[in-house]
């Protein structure tokens, strides 16, 4: 449940924003004076699917006027307990507002001290794990991976057609995945190689199933941001489509596998076009657009524009993956 407060002058304006409350499905909602000369705060509680329309039809009418403020909260328990709804919408699937996941997406997403510092410290656990083929620290190393916000960052700036969060998320995620590389490749270069690593070879192995892994990860993660639940466990999931094959590409580079270094990447690349395609996909479907008209005529068009080009490339990527039959299993000898 949201709590929506509204301050602003006592006047026409006000009249204006109690019909539209009214007009809306609220819970309850309540006026109250404020010791400034003609100065309110109007007060509604609302379900969490209901509170989108209502903050962007008073934003609406608010446009004109410059000396108001809007707060939104979140209410976590209230007394009586309320019926369930009877209906349901597709809005009303989403916990979190607009403005929220926008708000933690330009957060998260920031290159920070600590975002670096956990990048690193997973591509240490995760190259060592692919050499010495241990699953479990290949599983540890997805744990602390932070590369979930990124992803989600750049589909939510993609949906809303917000390119200042689209080069911030764009900048995270690349530099998060070339630290990766690179603290593998160093790595690589210190400790001996074992080729014959079960899990180092297996992220050799581009095939249609990671796609799909993919696309099930960006999915689930889109879903979990907007519901607020289930986050990290969402991370590891996408993790596990990113880390490891970014860390395999580096340690192969440095033991002069070039070939396989290669294919580690496409699968790296490849799992990224399909993660952000299919967060990109989930937010539209949920509506989750720019709240004025002109900005979701862009918005339209930045999403068509990145879906054209992000279908593009995954169909060049399954063609290759066909074609070439990067599925298969590498053999070190023949290469």
């Amino acid at each position: 449940m949201k709590r929506l407060d509204l301050h602003l002058r006592d006047g026409p304006c006000a009249g204006l924003v109690d019909r539209v409350i009214k007009s809306r499905t609220v819970i309850d909602y309540y006026v109250t004076p404020q010791r400034q000369t003609n100065r309110i705060v109007i007060t509604a509680l609302l379900r969490d699917g209901e509170a989108q329309a209502l903050k962007d039809a008073l934003r609406e009418v608010l446009q004109d006027e410059t000396d108001w403020r809007m707060n939104l909260s979140t209410v976590d328990a209230t007394s009586p307990s309320l019926p369930e709804p009877t209906q349901t919408s597709v809005a009303q699937h989403n916990r979190l507002l607009r403005e929220e996941l926008y708000a933690s997406a330009s957060e998260e997403s920031s290159l920070s001290a600590d975002y670096v510092l956990l990048v690193a410290l997973s591509t240490i656990v995760a190259a060592i794990g692919l050499n010495s083929d241990s699953v479990a620290a290949v599983i540890g190393s997805m744990v602390i991976a932070p590369l979930l916000s990124p992803i989600i960052a750049a589909a939510l700036g993609i949906a809303l057609g917000d390119l200042w969060l689209i080069r911030r998320a764009s900048k995270a995620l690349i530099l998060g995945l070339f630290f990766v590389i690179l603290g593998a490749y160093v790595i690589g270069l210190v400790i001996s190689v074992d080729l014959s690593s079960g899990e180092l070879i297996q992220r050799t192995e581009v095939g249609l199933d990671g796609v799909a892994l993919a696309v099930a990860a960006g999915t689930a993660g889109a879903i979990a941001r907007l519901k607020d639940v289930g986050a990290g466990l969402v991370g590891v999931m996408v993790a596990a489509a990113l880390l490891p094959s970014g860390a395999a590409s580096g340690v192969f580079a440095a033991a002069g596998e070039w070939p396989l270094a290669a294919r580690a990447l496409l699968l790296t690349t490849l799992n990224v076009v399909s993660l952000v395609a299919a967060a990109v996909i989930v937010f539209r479907i949920r509506k989750i657009t720019p709240w004025r008209d002109h900005e979701k005529h862009s918005a339209r068009t930045a999403v068509i524009v990145s879906l054209i080009g992000l279908m593009i490339l995954l169909v060049l990527a399954c063609v290759l993956i066909i074609y070439l039959d990067l599925g298969a299993s590498v053999s070190i000898g023949n290469d």
